[in-house]
């Protein structure tokens, strides 16, 4: 009988009501094509104020044959926090774990290209997007960014890259032992090293909701 490794899925979501069914539908239905592997689903509910919450609970009870569990925080830490969160909690079962948004933007397509790639040999599988359609203000809050982050420290993290990556085992240990909570998550994955790769995504239209994008929230990222 082969063995089968397990991958745990988290979902940072803040105010999502309008895109988890839709995201929980999309994501199941490529990972039962994975079927090597064992899947489990992890939403982080990052203080929402609508039905978020609620409809991850109503998702975990009719679907009984999918291992789905979720994390209420108290109040909206915003993602770098319920990111760490998700890698936290994560148990040590897990050979990787995919980081993914749920407002399909991060399509769930592209997870066999992950999947595949760190089945290669590599530790860390970033998803980056082949164009990026943002307005005209957000176009300048992410070039300010990546000008501060790259220019005054260490780091060289490419522009189109994102958060939706694969991350093996090893890295998740090693996150573990980050003292830090106010954290910028990308930076320290890229910062720890292993073994990395690249896979390119057209990014679609987000389909509900709005953007929590904060220029405030980028330059504080950026000054810390």
């Amino acid at each position: 009988m082969k063995y089968k490794k397990n991958v745990l899925i988290i979902v940072p979501a803040y105010n999502e009501e309008d895109n988890l069914r839709v995201f929980f539908e999309e994501t199941n239905k490529i990972i039962q094509n994975l079927e090597d592997y064992i899947w489990e689903f992890l939403f982080i509910d990052d203080g929402s104020d609508d039905s978020t919450w609620k409809i991850i609970d109503e998702i975990s009870n009719f679907h009984k044959s999918v291992n789905i569990k979720g994390v209420r925080l108290s109040r909206n830490f915003g993602k770098e926090l319920a990111l760490t969160a998700g890698i936290l909690e994560s148990a040590e079962e897990f050979s990787a774990v995919i980081i993914m948004d749920a407002d399909l933007q991060h399509p769930p397509s592209a997870i066999p290209q992950l999947v595949q790639q760190w089945e290669l040999g590599y530790q860390v599988v970033t998803a980056q997007r082949k164009s990026i359609r943002y307005s005209m203000w957000r176009e300048i809050g992410s070039n300010f960014f990546y000008f501060m982050l790259n220019h005054f420290s260490k780091l060289n993290i490419r522009q189109k890259a994102t958060d939706f990556r694969l991350l093996d085992k090893q890295v998740v240990k090693i996150l573990k032992t980050f003292p830090e909570r106010n954290r910028f998550f990308r930076g320290i994955v890229d910062w720890v090293g292993f073994k990395k790769t690249f896979v390119i995504f057209d990014s679609p239209i987000r389909i509900g909701g709005k953007s929590a994008f904060s220029f405030n929230g980028l330059f504080n990222l950026a000054v810390n």
